[in-house]
C-alpha cells in the first residue's frame, strides 16, 4: 500500500517503556479480515488474526517481547483482506523500545463532569497492565446523595516518587490536608493566623519532613464563549508545614504581600525551593474583571536556597522572567537527576488546563538554556506534567484527542535532552477513548502502589475528633493583614 495503516490511538513512531501494558489499538482500514505481526530482534513473533479491527495484544507475550528487546525496534505489520478477497500489505509501524522503565504506577484525579463538582476520584493505575483502583472517591464522604453537594478533592502529591508519603487536599466545608505517612492517614487543618486559607499546590521536601504549599484566594469564572473557565488568584503566599512539629512557618521572601507566590516545587536535593511569582494586583473588582486586567498577571519562575539543618533561607534567584519571555511561566518540575526543568508557558495566569496556548518547555538548568518542546506540544493545552524517578520519562495532560477532555500522555527524553513523540496511556479496550468523557487530571508517576485503603482516607475526612490543627511558628510575626514581616 506504500503507506502505514491508520490506527487509533496513534501508537507509531514513538518510544515506549519496556514495562508498559500492551498498546491495544483499532485499525482504521475497512476490511473483512486482518493479520497482525508484532516482532523485534529477539523472541517470538506475536501473530494475531482478527475479523474485527480491534486488536487485543496478549499480555504475557507482549511483556516477554519487550523485556528481551530493550533499546531495539518494535515492528508492527498489518495486512488487511478486502471484500474482494485481496490482501493488502501496509508499510510497517516502527517504535523504539527504550532501555529504561517508566515508574510502574500513575495517580491522577478522575473528573466526571465539567462545570460542577460532580464525582471526583483520586485513582491509581498500574501501567504494567490495565488495573485501576480508587484511592479516594468523593462519594465516600459526602453527606448527601445530591451530586451538587459532592466535595472537591485535589492536589495529590508524593515524596520522591514513592507512595509512603502522600498528600490529598480537600476543598469546601470539609477542607483540609489528608496526610498519609507510615500507612496511617491524618487530616490536618493548615490554617493559622497567618494563612487564613487552607494549603494547596503542595510539594514534599525530599527528607519527608517539610511540605511547601500555597495559600490562595482563588477566583473561578465560567463563561459561555471563549476560554470556558477563568482561574486567577487575588492573593497567594507560600508556607512550610513541618510534619514533625506540626507547625507552619514562612519567610518574607516567599510571602511578600506585594507578590503572588504559588506552585512551590522542591529541588530533588532539597537545597532549593522553586516557585512562581507575579505582582499582586491592586484590587479585584468589577473594573478589574470587565476590562480583563487579570490577563496582565504573568508569572516568573523563582528559586530560593534553603538549609534544612538550620532552617536558614538564602536570597531570591530569578530562573526565568516573564519580562524576558512576554509570557506567564508556571509549573516548574525538576527532573530527579537535577538536570532539567520542565515547565509551561501561556499568555497569562497559571491555570493552564483551559488555555489552548499553553505549551511545554524544557530548560537545561546548568546553562539555563530552554526551548519549546515541538515534538511534544499540540494545538491544545499541554500541562500538568510529572517526572519518572529515573528522569527518562514524563507524564502530562493534553486535550489534543477531542479538545474537551484531559487525557494522560507519556514521552521519553534521552540523556542528551531529546524528546520523542508522546503516546496516550493505553487502555484494555482499544476504542475506550471514543466514549470516555472523563478527564485524567494531574498525573503523578510513582514507583510502587499506594497501600493505604480508600476507607482510611475517607475515614480521616469524616472523623473530626482526630483532626490536627497546625500551629503557627512563634518566629513568624503577623502584621494583622495576613502577611509575614521579619523573621526573628
Amino acid at each position: 500500500m506504500s503507506r502505514p495503516p491508520r490506527i487509533s490511538p496513534d501508537y507509531s513512531g514513538t518510544a515506549i517503556p519496556p514495562n508498559i501494558a500492551p498498546l491495544n489499538f483499532a485499525i482504521k482500514e475497512r476490511a473483512r479480515n486482518y493479520r497482525i505481526r508484532i516482532y523485534s530482534t529477539y523472541g517470538d513473533t506475536i501473530v494475531i488474526f482478527a475479523s474485527r479491527p480491534e486488536v487485543i495484544i496478549p499480555l504475557s507475550k507482549w511483556r516477554r517481547l519487550l523485556r528481551l528487546n530493550r533499546n531495539n525496534t518494535l515492528v508492527t505489520e498489518i495486512d488487511a483482506r478486502n471484500y474482494d478477497g485481496v490482501w493488502n500489505h501496509f508499510d510497517p509501524i516502527r517504535n523504539r523500545i527504550a532501555a529504561e522503565d517508566i515508574d510502574g504506577y500513575l495517580v491522577y484525579r478522575k473528573i466526571f463532569g465539567f462545570r460542577t463538582v460532580y464525582r471526583m476520584v483520586i485513582a491509581q493505575r498500574d501501567l504494567q497492565n490495565y488495573h485501576e483502583k480508587a484511592i479516594l472517591d468523593n462519594r465516600t464522604f459526602s453527606t448527601t446523595s445530591s451530586t451538587t453537594k459532592l466535595y472537591c478533592i485535589n492536589c495529590h502529591t508524593f515524596c520522591n516518587n514513592r507512595s509512603q508519603n502522600v498528600i490529598i487536599h480537600l476543598r469546601g466545608s470539609k477542607q483540609g490536608m489528608l496526610l498519609g505517612q507510615g500507612g496511617k492517614v491524618t487530616k490536618v487543618d493548615t490554617r493559622t493566623p497567618f494563612n487564613t486559607r487552607p494549603a494547596a499546590y503542595s510539594s514534599w521536601h525530599p527528607s519527608g519532613r517539610l511540605i511547601a504549599s500555597a495559600t490562595i484566594g482563588v477566583n473561578q469564572w465560567i463563561r459561555s464563549i471563549g476560554q470556558p473557565l477563568l482561574v486567577f488568584d487575588e492573593s497567594s503566599n507560600l508556607i512550610i508545614y513541618n510534619t514533625d512539629t506540626m507547625k507552619v512557618s514562612t519567610n518574607p521572601l516567599i510571602a511578600n504581600p506585594k507578590r503572588l507566590e504559588t506552585l512551590p516545587e522542591w529541588s530533588p536535593d532539597g537545597r532549593y525551593l522553586y516557585f512562581c511569582s507575579a505582582p499582586q494586583p491592586d484590587s479585584v473588582d468589577n473594573e478589574y474583571l470587565t476590562n480583563s486586567r487579570y490577563e496582565e498577571i504573568k508569572y516568573s519562575i523563582m528559586r530560593i536556597s534553603f538549609d534544612i539543618s538550620t532552617g536558614a533561607w538564602g536570597s531570591l534567584d530569578t530562573i526565568l522572567s516573564s519580562q524576558q519571555t512576554g509570557l506567564s511561566i508556571v509549573h516548574p518540575k525538576i527532573s530527579p537527576d537535577g538536570r532539567y526543568m520542565l515547565f509551561c508557558m501561556l499568555p497569562w495566569g497559571y491555570f493552564a488546563a483551559y488555555n489552548d496556548e499553553c505549551d511545554l518547555y524544557l530548560m537545561d538548568l546548568p546553562t539555563r538554556k530552554y526551548h519549546r518542546l515541538d515534538s511534544i506540544n499540540s494545538n491544545y493545552s499541554d500541562n500538568f506534567h510529572s517526572w519518572s524517578s529515573n528522569s527518562r520519562w514524563f507524564a502530562f495532560n493534553s486535550k489534543r484527542l477531542n479538545g474537551m477532555c484531559d487525557y494522560t500522555y507519556f514521552a521519553y527524553i534521552d540523556t542528551a535532552g531529546n524528546t520523542y513523540k508522546p503516546f496516550i496511556m493505553p487502555q484494555k479496550n482499544p476504542t475506550a477513548y471514543s466514549t470516555l468523557l472523563q478527564s485524567f487530571n494531574m498525573p503523578v508517576l510513582i514507583k510502587e502502589p499506594v497501600l493505604i485503603s480508600w476507607r482510611d482516607f475517607a475515614g480521616a475526612v469524616n472523623d473530626t475528633t482526630k483532626q490536627i490543627s497546625a500551629q503557627l511558628d512563634s518566629r513568624v510575626p503577623v502584621d494583622g493583614i495576613s502577611s509575614a514581616t521579619n523573621m526573628k
